[in-house]
């Protein structure tokens, strides 16, 4: 679906290409960083300051922020999951309906020159 505009003789740059594109890398971005994420929002809900060379040096957390951490860095990569399969179905069902991609933007020669 992403490639219908292009065809054997020129690439097509569509918005629809661009933006899926850029969705697809926030959600790994947010994927790869959900740990670093969930532990800093466990120390601001548990109102622990966050200190980094604490961290480093071995910091144990308590049982609540143990417990904290997992639900949400477990949490968060449900959260993740479930929106980019939502968008896939919501892509699915605009190919269905055959709605009209968005228009191209730049097309790229492809093949041997002539």
């Amino acid at each position: 679906m992403l490639f219908s505009a292009s065809d054997h003789r020129h690439f097509a740059l569509t918005l629809r290409l661009l933006l899926s594109y850029l969705g697809v890398a926030l959600l790994h971005g947010l994927w790869d960083a959900m740990h670093g994420i969930a532990l800093v929002l466990t120390l601001l809900l548990t109102g622990t300051p966050w200190d980094y060379a604490q961290l480093e040096q071995g910091y144990q957390p308590t049982g609540l922020q143990a417990d904290v951490f997992t639900v949400l860095s477990w949490g968060g990569l449900a959260l993740i999951s479930v929106i980019g399969i939502g968008w896939l179905l919501a892509v699915r069902a605009r190919a269905r309906r055959g709605e009209r991609q968005a228009g191209v933007l730049w097309r790229i020669p492809a093949g041997r020159p002539r």
